[in-house]
């Protein structure tokens, strides 16, 4: 790993008031420290990128790490951009870029660290970064995906392929199948299927106020069938077999045998070979599902884990976090993020390298299948979409389309229908 190669980037004055401030701290700011937040897991990757690159750099990064997840680091930061300790650098999802973006809470990159962005990385990656032509982020890893696991000594070859197929070997063993629908990040497998209405039927776009304004299209027919054949298939077919739940449920029940499949991405890997060992445990992409007798692929959401800038961190802390998000995002960190972390890489030479390919996980292989199918998650869904794709995936697990219906109970096309129009039609508009 060649970080004492990596140069800090100079920007010139005009660059820096055209970007509000944010120059490279090689303008002598050595003397500068600032708070990173980041999951746990990434301590590690940073403590040896950094403590590597300081070895031989003339201006040191100075940083003092505090453990929060992407997901609250992203959240808490545009609730808050100075809270007491506040970051200069953050790692969030890519979803969360949308909001921030429009809060004015994070920085855009200059012309130096957007070219570096969208020349080393991967388009879902790029994607991930960037909102309305601007990158505002540096990518981390495209591995916030997920798949199925199984434990191999339940669900055979023939088995897997099909859902129908799962919760069939599931019954047969008295045994469970575990998928969080009641999450719009689960939901989407169903209605953004493949020959259902596809992994672009789902966008959306700022209007005058700034608000998310979906183009949605999960009420036609076909989606309606499609949402009408899955929740008869748990609740009448083979009732009682899926389970849904946090992740928890999942490796608990791999632990005492009670769930022998589930949907989860690459973190899980770890977990669920302690818990049947490594031998027993296969990983894939989704299964399909059927329709009126037409197999269908399920979709799933693809999406990238990024650095972002607070910018109202003084001048000398946005420098020293763009460059900070430059180093821990380049090939060699992220090589060793794929070594500490099983992250997968999004930059280019990191995937060509013998460092990945010779090394990739069962669940990184099996994400990299799934991805054909996916649906970029931060093109497609932002804060206001995941209480609707709640409530759809929560109707299917019940079979209830209302709070007084009676649970499991069998509706038409047309009230499934109706019932998708109403939950799009949130959406649609901006519920001022």
């Amino acid at each position: 790993m060649k970080l004492k190669n990596i140069k800090l980037i100079a920007v010139s004055l005009v660059a820096l008031g055209a970007a509000g401030g944010l120059a490279s701290c090689s303008s002598g700011t050595s003397t500068t420290k600032i708070v990173v937040w980041a999951p746990s897991e990434e301590e590690a990757v940073i403590k040896e990128v950094v403590d590597k690159y300081n070895k031989t750099a003339e201006f040191k990064i100075n940083y003092t790490f505090t453990a929060v997840s992407e997901a609250d680091g992203g959240t808490t930061l545009g609730n808050d951009p100075q809270v007491k300790n506040a970051p200069a650098l953050v790692a969030a999802a890519d979803d969360h870029i949308f909001s921030l973006a429009q809060k004015k809470i994070v920085q855009k990159l200059p012309t130096a660290w957007k070219e570096f962005v969208t020349t080393e990385n991967t388009e879902v990656a790029i994607k991930g970064a960037s909102y309305n032509g601007e990158v505002y982020g540096f990518p981390i890893s495209t591995d916030n995906g997920y798949f199925l696991y199984y434990n191999k000594e339940v669900i055979k070859e023939s088995d897997k392929g099909t859902l129908e197929g799962i919760l069939a070997a599931c019954k047969a063993a008295n045994k469970k199948f575990r998928m969080d629908l009641a999450n719009g990040w689960y939901v989407n497998s169903i209605p953004q299927a493949q020959g259902i209405t596809g992994t672009d039927s789902l966008s959306f776009a700022a209007d005058q106020d700034g608000i998310a304004i979906y183009n949605i299209g999960w009420d036609t027919d076909i989606s309606a069938k499609a949402f009408k054949a899955v929740s008869e298939l748990i609740n009448v077919t083979y009732k009682d077999t899926l389970i849904m739940g946090a992740d928890d449920v999942m490796t608990g029940g791999f632990q005492d045998e009670s769930v022998v499949a589930g949907v989860s991405g690459t973190w899980m890997q770890p977990a669920l070979e302690n818990a049947i060992g490594k031998d027993n445990l296969g990983a894939c992409k989704l299964p399909t599902f059927s329709v009126d007798g037409t197999a269908h692929q399920m979709a799933s959401f693809t999406g990238t884990k990024v650095y972002v800038i607070n910018k109202y961190r003084p001048s000398e802390e946005q420098r020293m976090a763009a460059d900070l998000g430059k180093l821990l995002t380049s090939k060699e960190a992220q090589l060793v993020r794929f070594r500490v972390r099983n992250s997968l890489p999004c930059n280019k030479a990191a995937l060509e390298d013998e460092a990945y390919t010779a090394n990739i996980t069962l669940g990184g292989a099996a994400l990299v299948e799934q991805n054909q199918f996916a649906a970029v998650q931060s093109q497609s869904a932002e804060g206001r979409y995941w209480d609707v794709g709640k409530a759809m995936g929560q109707a299917i697990y019940d079979g209830k389309l209302s709070e007084t219906d009676a649970a499991g109970a069998t509706h038409t096309v047309e009230e499934w229908k109706a019932f998708l129009t109403t939950q799009c039609n949130v959406l649609r508009k901006s519920g001022k």
